[in-house]
This record gives structure tokens, sequence and C-alpha cells, in this order.
């Protein structure tokens, strides 16, 4: 199993990672240093299974994806992109804000058992 089947393989979007576009995407990724793409959550993958299961239409799904507006990630996939990688900005943040990041966290982890 390749790399990009074991992106797909064995969850809800299993019978689309043979789909032409899926395959292209792949293809043209295959030899990046580097991958800017829209940052997913929880609710995109509510909403994704929801256009899955035949509950929302095609419209509806692209309008609520588009509302989640969650900004974008960047994924440095070769030695090369993480050595050129360069920290431009560091944030801190307070003891409160730590400990409600961290039972966020935690309370997702118990949730996803």
């Amino acid at each position: 199993m390749d790399d990009d089947d074991c992106l797909l393989s064995g969850g809800a979007l299993d019978e689309y990672k043979e789909h032409p576009t899926i395959k292209m995407l792949a293809e043209q990724s295959r030899d990046c240093d580097y991958i800017i793409a829209p940052i997913a959550d929880n609710r995109m993958f509510q909403i994704i299974n929801s256009f899955i299961n035949g509950e929302i239409t095609d419209e509806q799904c692209k309008h609520c994806l588009a509302a989640t507006n969650l900004g974008m990630q960047y994924i440095f996939i070769s030695e090369k992109a993480v050595s050129q990688a360069k920290l431009i900005e560091r944030c801190y943040i307070s003891d409160n804000e730590r400990v409600c990041i961290l039972m966020k966290s935690w309370c997702k982890e118990v949730a996803d058992e």
C-alpha cells in the first residue's frame, strides 16, 4: 500500500480513491516539497459525511464547507522544505488559555475513543 492508499483507505471517502480527480491530485503532488491546503476540522468531516449519506445536496455541501473558513495549513513534505521554513511569528498564550486548549484536546481524544 502506498501513501495515496493510506490517505483514503477504510474511511467514508474510500469509494472515491479511484476517482480521476483524486488520482490527478495525488500524481501532481507526488514530487512536491510542500502543499498548502484548507484546514479541516470535525465540522468539515460532519458536513462531508452528511453529503455522502445523502442528507444534503452538493450545492449545500459546497456552501457549508465555504462557510467553515478555517484558513490554510502548510504541509512540509521534504527535508528541503523543512530546512527552508522560517519562524516569522511567535505567539504566547496565558496559563488559562493553555489549560483551555489542553482540556479541549483531551475532550476530543475521549470523544474519539
